[in-house]
């Protein structure tokens, strides 16, 4: 799929998520997940459970074994996208070059939406376009914090979606 394909389509999936046309699974089609555990040999899991690597890897985790592991499922021409700074140890996290180069790997970064276009996103919210209250996946106490930092380098220990702290 061309890259003005590729992006039309993610785009038509969004869409028909935010407008509460489809779920996330019914949208991406014939795009899939594929949960694995993370830790040791996590690359390795994904390469198998996926049949050879996967076309997309994301991480939004932020730690070097995280992307390099992530970097490492992608089957060739693949793209990884980071998302978020990488803080402490990780802010220079090395890259698995030799897959980069031989695979003709993409690694593409993403800090966020841009102030200019805040209006615009909250115009959206504002009319009803944009619902990011169906982004939430959990509501937690102020109580529940401490565990839920702890849980978040377990695999799917806080499920999925944004978590939001009630005060």
């Amino acid at each position: 799929m061309a890259d003005a394909e590729f992006e039309q389509a993610m785009q038509d999936a969004v869409n028909s998520v935010l407008n509460g046309q489809a779920t996330p699974e019914e949208a991406l089609g014939k795009a899939q997940a594929v949960p694995v555990r993370g830790g040791d040999g996590a690359a390795e899991r994904i390469l198998e459970a996926s049949g050879g690597g996967v076309d997309v890897s994301v991480d939004a985790f932020g730690s070097g074994e995280t992307s390099f592991a992530s970097v490492r499922s992608l089957k060739k021409r693949g793209r990884h996208v980071q998302i978020g700074l990488m803080f402490g140890d990780s802010a220079l996290a090395a890259m698995p070059m030799d897959a980069v180069i031989a695979g003709e790997l993409e690694i593409l970064g993403s800090h966020g939406m841009a102030a200019h276009e805040y209006p615009s996103m909250l115009g959206a919210v504002a009319s009803g376009d944009f619902r990011p209250i169906e982004l939430v996946g959990r509501r937690i106490t102020l109580d529940e914090v401490p565990a839920a930092l702890d849980a978040m380098g377990t695999a799917g220990a806080s499920g999925s979606g944004m978590t939001v702290v009630e005060l």
